[in-house]
């Protein structure tokens, strides 16, 4: 549920492309460059949606706006960093590049991690509103109300439980670039792994823009 799904896109594709060797590498350069410039400034966007969350985080579900809120805040950074990444390959700043990236694919690292929990916040808290259907089932819903309601509540969670998987395939690739997979496993993961999951990742992403309305929020 990283909301700038254009980020995990290119490095998917950035593997499956150079694993089949369909494109040259100067020309898959230039196309990544020429998508970036086209992304200065993105991270501005992130800006209202950050500030709405930071005033009502506090709300009802605490935990899992803070989650949300912590991921919102990760991916502006991620962009900020990709703005200045894409300044530097032009030559317009100059700064040391691979620092750059190994930052921000940490900072994207921590944003899926908050994504993810904030999905199981929900997920939570969706099986407690279907407990409390049961209570308010003998008082106040007639049983096709209740039915209706249940239904609902799955459908609900069938798209948090697709969110989740999401996360957890972006955050395996997360862990890779970061480093993570080598410190721990003592192992990395391939380009084919990579596109594997980045196409389950792409499938969720593409169902959910298919289903929109439906998505959790």
């Amino acid at each position: 549920f990283f909301f700038n799904d254009t980020a995990t896109t290119e490095i998917y594709t950035e593997q499956i492309v150079g694993s089949v060797r369909c494109v040259q590498e100067t020309d898959l350069g230039a196309m990544k460059t020429a998508r970036q410039l086209m992304r200065l400034g993105k991270f501005m966007v992130e800006t209202p949606k950050i500030v709405s969350l930071y005033r009502n985080y506090q709300q009802k579900n605490k935990y899992a706006r803070l989650s949300l809120l912590i991921s919102r805040i990760s991916y502006a950074v991620y962009w900020l960093l990709d703005n200045i990444f894409v300044l530097c390959e032009v030559q317009f700043l100059k700064f040391k590049t691979h620092k750059i990236k190994l930052f921000q694919y940490n900072i994207w690292f921590i944003g899926i991690l908050s994504s993810l929990l904030y999905h199981i916040f929900l997920l939570n808290a969706s099986y407690k509103k279907e407990s409390d259907l049961k209570i308010t089932c003998q008082n106040k819903l007639t049983p096709h109300q209740a039915i209706k309601t249940l239904h609902s509540y799955s459908r609900e969670r069938f798209d948090i439980m697709l969110n989740i998987i999401r996360n957890t395939c972006d955050l395996h690739v997360a862990s890779h670039y970061t480093g993570i997979t080598t410190k721990v496993f003592k192992t990395r993961y391939n380009d084919g792994v990579v596109g594997m999951l980045g196409l389950v990742s792409t499938i969720v992403s593409a169902y959910h823009m298919a289903n929109k309305k439906n998505v959790p929020r």
